[in-house]
């Protein structure tokens, strides 16, 4: 466990106990600081919880309190969504992390590539996933990069023929 008052300068650890409140604060600026965008989903009732960082990467305003799991299916591009939903439903299965790549509709019209990793929090006591939760990853600049680097190789190794 991380000792976060002597993380922080002495005069502000007075200001700061060490309660869940002030952790979940803690964590809550971190993320907010950062692009990604955490996410909870209770698969009993198919309702999810979103960080305001999922929200803004689509260009969304963000919901506060649960929205329905058919929110995230509605924006995975048509061709990625069978895989998207076959592997989500494999991974509730198995013991393993979630990790998929997949691209989501943005408010503008435009595909972001989105990376997200995940892993089940809560299982009943004969194994069903019951609560899983992760965080997504704006990865379409990596993926411009990658795809213009092999445009460049391809095209380095076609000259290099002739």
């Amino acid at each position: 466990m991380v000792d976060f008052k002597s993380f922080y300068p002495q005069e502000t650890v007075t200001d700061m106990p060490d309660s869940i409140e002030n952790k979940l604060k803690r964590l809550e600026r971190i993320l907010d600081a950062t692009t990604e965008g955490w996410w909870e989903w209770n698969t009993e009732t198919d309702q999810t919880l979103h960080g305001p960082g999922w929200f803004k990467m689509l260009g969304l305003e963000p919901i506060e309190g649960e929205v329905s799991n058919s929110l995230w299916k509605e924006r995975i591009h048509p061709d990625d969504r069978v895989r998207a939903v076959e592997n989500q439903q494999l991974f509730l299965k198995s013991d393993d992390p979630w990790e998929q790549e997949f691209r989501m509709l943005h408010q503008d019209g435009r595909y972001l590539w989105i990376l997200s990793r995940g892993k089940v929090l809560y299982r009943s006591t004969d194994g069903e996933a019951l609560q899983v939760g992760g965080l997504n990853i704006n990865i379409t600049a990596q993926k411009r990069y990658r795809n213009l680097m092999r445009i460049w190789l391809t095209k380095k190794i076609l000259f290099r023929a002739f």
